[in-house]
C-alpha cells in the first residue's frame, strides 16, 4: 500500500496514462525522500564532524555502543519490511504464468520497482551512518525514528491519494496457478532470487559496514566522502584557549605592498602552527591548511566546513582556498609579529605546559594573498589545518579580526571600516554602498541618483533637462531597454561664455536644441539669448551690453550726463562704496587697519591705524581700538607723555604686558621666563617651554618630552607623543594605544586609533 504499487493498479485501472500518472508521483516521492536523505546524511557537518575530531563508530561508552547495536539491527528490519514491498511488484512482474500486462505498462512497474529497491538501499547506508556517528544512547533512538518516518512517506502519500481520489484502500491481485512444470521451476527459482536481493542483500551490506567500520573505526559515508581518516595527532592551532602571553597568537592580517592586475591590494595572511612532525621527516607531508572568509555577524564554520569551503550555517563561502606551509622558527615569527617572543617562547618550550615545542611539536607557518574579499560584510578569516597522513583536523579553528579596508572603492571619499562608501566624490552618487557615476558633465546628482542630475547642477555651459536615460550599471534593465526620465545636462544653445541655461525641473523631455542661455559669465551681457561682452569697462554683470547691472569689486556705478553708465573706483584701500559714490568708502568697508574718516584724502576715505594696531574702526584715525594691539605691545590710553589711544611695546620676548617696557606674569613667550619681575630670560633648559616663576626652574617641558625624578626635561618614551612624567605617558602616536599603566602598545595592522578593551 505505497506509492509505487501505484503504478500497477493505475496502470491496469486506468491503461497507460495512470500507470504513467502513478509513475510521475513515484519519481517525485523518490526525489523527496532522496533530498531528505541528502541533507541529513551529506550536507550536515554534525554526522561527521563534532566536539573538534571526527565522529567515530566506536563510543567510549558501552552503553552508547549497545545502543548503536540496537538501533542497526531495529534499521535493517525496518528496511527488509521495505523490501518486502518490492518483492510484492517483483512477484507480481514476474510470476510465471505472466499476468496480463502491457509491455510498456510492465515497463513503468519494472521503474518504480528499480526506484524502490535503490532507496531502499540508499536509506539503509545514510541510515548506518547516522546511528554510527552517534555518541549519546538516545540520539540513536531518534535517528531510528527519523529512518522510519522516511521509509515511510510512500505509505502515507499512498494513502492520502486514495482518501483524496476516493480510490479503495486495499487491493489484491489474483495470479493465475502454475499449470506446469516448468512454472512452477520457474516460480521457485524466483523466489530464491527474491530473497537473495530483498532479505540477503540488506543483511551482507549491513554486516559488511559494521565489519569496516569496527575494523577501521570509520563511519561508513566519512570514509566514502573524506577517505580512511582519523582523530590521530591533530594538527593544533595556537589559538588564544591556549593561555598564551599577549593572547598569542592569532591569525596575523597585513596589507600587501603590491598591487594585482586589477589595481586591488591583495591581504597577506600569515598563520603559524604546530604538528608532531619533525621537519627532518620527508615521507609524511607538511600539514595543509585551509581557509574561509566568513562574515563576523553570522556563526562561524567548524575544521570540516572550513576544509570544505563552507561557512557555520553550511553555504559555501564566497572566498576560501587551501595553502602548503613550511616548518619555521617560533622565535622569528613573533618578533616578526609584534610579540614579546622571551615571554611567548618560554611558555611554548615549557614541558608542564603540555606543548613542549621542539620535543613533541613542531613549528609550521603559512603565508599566502588574498584577494576578491566581499567589503560589504564585517569578514574575519577563519583558518584551520590538517594533517595529511592522519586526516585529522584541527580541533579549534583561528580566526583574524575583523577585516578593515585599507583604501576606500573607487569614487568614495570616506567609507566605513568594513568598505562600505558614505560619502562619494563630485559627480557620482551613493547606491546602496558603492558610488556610480552622474550624468556627463554633471557635479552634483544626489537626488536624481546615478545617470541623472540635481537641478542647476550641471557645469558651465550646460543645463539640466528631462531625457530618457538607461542605466548603465543594470545589464539586464539595459537590455531589455527598460529605462526612466531623469534631469541630464545638455549643450546650451550659443553656450560660449554661457553659465545657466537650465529648463524648469517640471518640463518635459527637451531636445538638444532647446536650451537657450540663461546667465552669462561676468563681464558679459545676454543679447537675444547669446552671450556677448559688455561695453562698460570694469562691469561685472550688464543688462544687454549698455547698461551694469554691477560692477567689479572695489568700483561702484554712475551715471553720466548724457545719461549713459560708467563704473568708477571707490577710495584706496576700500572694498565697497555702492552707497558713497565713487572715491569714497561705505560704512565698515575700510580693509584691516584702515578706518574710515574726513582729512586730507577726502570725506569719507580709509585712513591707516597707528602703528602695531590691528584695528581702529571704532576709534577712528590715528587711534586704536581697546584690545586691538599686536601680541607683544600693550594699549595705552594716556596722553600725558603722548598720543592717546596707542600701542607701546612689552619687554622683549612678552607677549603681553600692562606697563611699557615690562611683561606680566605667565606672558612670556615659550621658552622664556620672568627674570627680576619684568624682563624674560631663555629658560635653563632648551627642552622647556615655561619657567614663569624662574628662568631656572622648568614648569613645563615641550611635547615629547616629561619630567624626570630630578624634576628636569627628559625624552617620553618610544612611540609616546606627549607624557607627564618620562616613563608615564598620556598620548601616544598614531598607530598604538595607551595602557592603564601610561605605556604605548601597537594597534592592529592599518589602524590609526584604538583603545584599551
Amino acid at each position: 500500500k505505497n506509492c509505487f504499487s501505484l503504478v500497477i493498479v493505475g496502470g491496469r485501472g486506468n491503461g497507460l496514462s495512470g500507470g504513467r500518472k502513478a509513475l510521475a508521483c513515484v519519481v517525485l516521492n523518490s526525489g523527496c525522500q532522496m533530498a531528505v536523505i541528502y541533507i541529513v546524511g551529506c550536507a550536515s557537518p554534525e554526522y561527521y564532524f563534532g566536539n573538534g575530531a571526527w565522529l567515530l563508530p566506536i563510543a567510549e561508552t558501552w552503553p552508547t555502543n549497545a545502543m548503536k547495536a540496537f538501533a542497526s539491527v531495529l534499521t535493517v528490519f525496518q528496511v527488509v519490511q521495505e523490501m518486502q514491498d518490492v518483492n510484492a511488484i517483483f512477484r507480481t512482474l514476474v510470476h510465471s504464468p505472466r499476468l496480463d500486462i502491457a509491455l510498456r505498462h510492465r515497463i513503468q512497474c519494472l521503474a518504480a520497482l528499480v526506484l524502490q529497491y535503490i532507496f531502499a538501499l540508499v536509506v539503509l547506508v545514510a541510515a548506518m551512518q547516522l546511528v554510527l556517528s552517534r555518541q549519546r544512547p538516545m540520539d540513536t533512538l531518534w535517528i531510528t525514528y527519523y529512518v522510519f518516518m522516511t521509509l515511510g512517506f510512500d505509505n502515507m502519500l499512498c494513502r492520502f491519494l486514495l482518501f483524496l481520489f476516493g480510490l479503495e484502500l486495499d487491493w489484491t491481485f489474483i495470479l493465475p496457478a502454475p499449470s506446469t512444470s516448468k512454472h512452477r521451476r520457474w516460480n521457485r527459482w524466483y523466489q530464491r532470487c527474491a530473497k537473495g536481493l530483498f532479505l540477503a542483500a540488506p543483511m551482507v551490506i549491513v554486516a559488511v559496514i559494521l565489519g569496516l567500520a569496527m575494523i577501521r573505526n570509520i563511519c561508513p559515508l566519512t570514509w566514502a566522502l573524506y577517505g580512511n581518516v582519523s582523530n590521530r595527532s591533530p594538527v593544533l592551532m595556537i589559538s588564544s584557549s591556549l593561555g598564551l602571553p599577549q593572547g598569542c597568537c592569532p591569525l596575523k592580517v597585513h596589507w600587501s605592498h603590491n598591487r594585482t592586475e586589477q589595481g586591488t591590494i591583495p591581504v597577506l595572511a600569515s598563520v603559524p602552527c604546530l604538528s608532531r612532525k619533525p621537519p627532518e621527516v620527508d615521507n609524511v607531508g607538511d600539514p595543509e591548511l585551509f581557509w574561509v572568509v566568513w562574515p563576523d555577524r553570522k556563526i562561524p564554520p567548524n575544521s570540516l566546513q572550513i576544509m570544505e569551503g563552507r561557512g557555520g550555517d553550511g553555504t559555501p563561502a564566497k572566498v576560501f582556498g587551501r595553502v602548503g606551509t613550511k616548518a619555521s622558527q617560533m622565535r622569528l615569527w613573533l618578533v616578526q609579529h609584534g610579540y614579546d617572543s622571551e615571554a611567548v617562547y618560554k611558555y611554548l618550550i615549557d614541558e608542564s605546559e603540555g606543548i613542549s615545542l621542539y620535543r613533541s611539536k613542531f613549528m609550521y607557518v603559512a603565508e599566502w594573498n588574498i584577494t576578491g574579499i566581499p567589503w560589504r560584510d564585517r569578514n574575519r578569516i577563519f583558518v584551520t589545518a590538517r594533517n595529511p597522513a592522519t586526516g585529522a583536523l584541527s580541533p579549534t579553528p583561528v580566526y583574524s579580526e575583523v577585516l578593515l579596508r585599507e583604501l576606500c572603492a573607487p569614487h568614495c571619499w570616506r567609507c566605513a571600516d568594513n568598505g562600505g562608501c558614505l560619502y562619494c566624490e563630485d559627480g557620482f552618487a551613493l547606491e546602496g554602498s558603492e558610488c556610480w557615476p552622474c550624468a556627463d558633465h554633471c557635479t552634483e546628482c544626489s537626488r536624481a541618483g546615478a545617470g541623472g542630475c540635481d537641478h542647476e547642477k550641471c557645469k558651465e555651459g550646460f543645463g539640466t533637462a528631462k531625457a530618457y536615460v538607461l542605466p548603465d550599471k543594470h545589464a539586464l534593465t539595459r537590455a531589455l531597454g527598460l529605462g526612466t526620465f531623469k534631469n541630464v545636462c545638455k549643450p546650451c544653445t550659443n553656450h560660449q561664455n554661457c553659465t545657466r541655461c537650465d529648463r524648469p525641473e517640471n518640463e518635459g523631455e527637451s531636445s538638444l536644441e532647446e536650451l537657450p542661455c540663461l546667465q552669462c559669465q561676468a563681464s558679459f551681457g545676454l543679447q537675444n539669448g547669446t552671450c556677448r561682452p559688455c561695453s562698460i569697462e570694469d562691469c561685472q554683470m550688464c543688462d544687454g551690453l549698455l547698461g551694469c547691472l554691477e560692477c567689479r569689486p572695489r568700483f561702484t556705478t554712475h551715471t553720466r550726463s548724457d545719461g549713459t553708465q560708467q563704473c568708477l573706483s571707490c577710495a584706496g584701500n576700500c572694498t565697497s562704496c555702492k552707497t558713497a559714490g565713487p572715491g569714497r568708502c561705505d560704512s565698515d568697508a575700510c580693509e584691516e587697519g584702515f578706518a574710515r574718516g574726513n582729512g586730507k584724502y577726502g570725506i569719507n576715505t580709509c585712513y591707516q591705524c597707528p602703528p602695531h594696531c590691528k584695528s581702529c574702526n571704532v576709534s577712528g584715525p590715528g587711534k586704536c581700538n581697546e584690545g586691538q594691539c599686536e601680541e607683544g605691545y600693550m594699549y595705552d590710553s594716556s596722553w600725558f607723555l603722548g598720543p592717546a589711544a596707542t600701542c607701546k611695546a612689552c619687554s622683549a620676548h612678552c607677549r603681553a604686558c600692562s606697563a611699557p617696557g615690562s611683561c606680566g606674569a605667565g606672558m612670556c613667550e615659550l621658552g622664556f621666563g620672568l627674570q627680576g619681575g619684568e624682563q624674560c630670560s631663555k629658560c635653563a633648559e632648551d627642552s622647556c617651554v615655561r619657567c614663569d616663576k624662574s628662568w631656572t626652574s622648568c614648569e613645563q617641558c615641550a611635547v615629547g618630552y616629561g619630567f624626570s625624578i630630578t624634576q628636569t626635561c627628559k625624552k617620553c618614551a618610544s612611540n609616546c607623543r606627549r607624557c607627564s612624567q618620562a616613563d608615564r605617558c598620556t598620548h601616544c602616536r598614531d598607530g598604538f594605544r595607551l595602557t592603564s599603566k601610561g605605556r604605548c602598545v601597537a594597534c592592529a595592522d592599518q589602524c590609526r586609533s584604538c583603545k584599551v578593551s
